[in-house]
């Protein structure tokens, strides 16, 4: 029995089971799913497509760049690191995107819709006045999202007219340029040693990478600078991060509903920063911690985000509360809307009727969320999180912030997937949650030494080559 837990506990074989279950789920949704629904169950967000060419061979190249030169950057000063991983990382997502199909392949195929959109809506002036019924008559994807993306697209159409793969490439430059605040997220958090390793693994995440030319990628970012304020604000208390908290969800919300999300991490951020300090500072006899700080960082955070929306409304008149209300209604008419909580508040406490028609499993959705995120995160990344979390759980780990982060990011998960609010393809519509979980895995990951982040690091990108030659993911 020791041997066996001796070998289940080693990390590769943990990584391999990961995988399994992973391969396991795609075949079971493969066997048992409808048809139609099929592709829309994760994991993963797909259809099995073996597709190879001469493009296929460009990633590995691009990728064995970043492991010879990975060494020497790490032993440069920050700025040259930044640079190097928002470079790596847009290497990465063109040349994987362009695997599949050639240069054209690295524009999402719905960027020309929200770009087409965009273009249209900017005939009506101020478009932001009564949204829902300008977008009316437009592709589907613009019908259940705010106009923050339109108002994003603006400056880069008026800059490159009809070339919209510019546009993507800018997405991508965005996303990549996250990792700087991965790194200096991970520095305040947890020292010097884990800020190499969660940049290296932020931009290495094959999600990521799949995506990293679309809206959710430059969101992953934002994320990533939001987890960045809120570190600085716990360590310094200073309101003005509050503030910026507020905003950037704010943005973030207004680029897409599902970044809302972000307030779980920060109340669930909150509360244990309150529960941990308290376990410390008993043990301590320093009597128990105010909760002063994170009862500020709420207040400001809220009113911060409320401002960015009224000042909206009173320039423009977009009003999100309305304009969410119609997203909503939008949503329960297309194919995959059923099963959450909103959804069983209004049939079962409101007494509205049931949806008609074929709508997602709840049951089959919330594990799908899980294994297609994780995998997608990358295994080893993963592996890493569930490890650091278990050392945190278990008391192992001292600091103030160090015995927060890592179980509030696995508290949100859970909330966030058990409310159902997401649809099933996780892999992209959950990038900003990305920043999450690199950050405390590249600390669990920098005391095993840097031979083993290259092992790590080169996994995650093979399954990144793996999933786009293999499967024809829906971007």
């Amino acid at each position: 029995m020791k041997k066996v837990k001796k070998i289940l506990g080693r990390f590769w074989v943990q990584v391999g089971a990961l995988c399994s279950v992973a391969v396991l789920a795609v075949a079971l949704r493969l066997l048992f799913l409808p048809t139609k629904g099929r592709w829309q169950i994760s994991p993963f967000f797909s259809l099995v497509d073996l597709h190879v060419s001469g493009y296929t061979f460009i990633p590995p190249l691009a990728f064995a760049a970043f492991m010879l030169s990975l060494s020497w950057a790490l032993r440069r000063r920050d700025a040259t690191k930044w640079a190097f991983f928002a470079l790596a990382f847009f290497a990465f997502t063109t040349t994987v995107n362009m695997a599949a199909g050639g240069p054209t392949n690295i524009l999402p195929d719905f960027v020309w819709q929200y770009a087409s959109d965009a273009q249209k809506l900017y005939e009506y002036g101020n478009f932001l006045r009564d949204y829902h019924a300008r977008a009316a008559g437009l592709h589907w994807h613009t019908t259940v999202h705010p106009p923050g993306v339109s108002v994003y697209l603006y400056p880069l159409l008026k800059l490159f007219g009809d070339r919209w793969m510019y546009v993507a490439l800018v997405n991508a430059l965005i996303a990549g340029a996250g990792g700087a605040f991965v790194y200096k997220a991970a520095e305040r958090i947890y020292g010097g040693g884990a800020k190499d390793a969660a940049a290296a693994l932020y931009v290495t995440t094959p999600s990521l990478i799949l995506y990293g030319s679309t809206v959710d990628a430059v969101l992953c970012a934002l994320g990533a600078v939001i987890i960045y304020l809120l570190a600085l604000y716990f360590a310094r208390g200073r309101a003005v991060c509050a503030a910026l908290t507020g905003l950037a969800i704010a943005t973030g919300v207004f680029l897409a509903y599902q970044f809302a999300f972000m307030w779980v991490l920060v109340l669930a951020w909150s509360s244990l920063y309150v529960v941990f300090r308290r376990k410390k500072e008993t043990r301590r006899d320093d009597g128990a911690p105010s909760i002063g700080r994170p009862a500020a960082l709420a207040a400001v955070t809220a009113a911060a985000f409320a401002l960015f929306f009224l000042t909206i409304y009173l320039v423009s008149g977009f009003d999100v509360v309305a304009e969410f209300r119609y997203q909503q209604l939008a949503s329960e008419s297309y194919y995959s809307a059923g099963g959450n909580v909103v959804y069983w508040f209004k049939r079962y406490i409101l007494g509205a009727p049931a949806y008609t028609g074929e709508h997602r499993s709840y049951l089959q959705w919330v594990p799908g969320n899980v294994v297609a995120f994780f995998f997608l995160l990358g295994p080893p990344t993963t592996i890493l999180f569930l490890r650091h979390l278990w050392d945190e759980l278990g008391g192992k780990k001292a600091g103030r912030l160090r015995t927060a982060f890592t179980p509030a990011a696995a508290l949100s998960l859970v909330l966030v997937n058990l409310s159902g609010l997401t649809l099933a393809e996780t892999e992209r519509v959950w990038l900003f949650m990305v920043p999450w979980f690199v950050v405390g895995a590249g600390y669990y990951l920098e005391k095993r030494g840097r031979r083993f982040l290259c092992a790590v690091l080169g996994f995650n990108l093979a399954v990144s080559l793996l999933f786009v030659t293999f499967f024809t993911h829906v971007k």
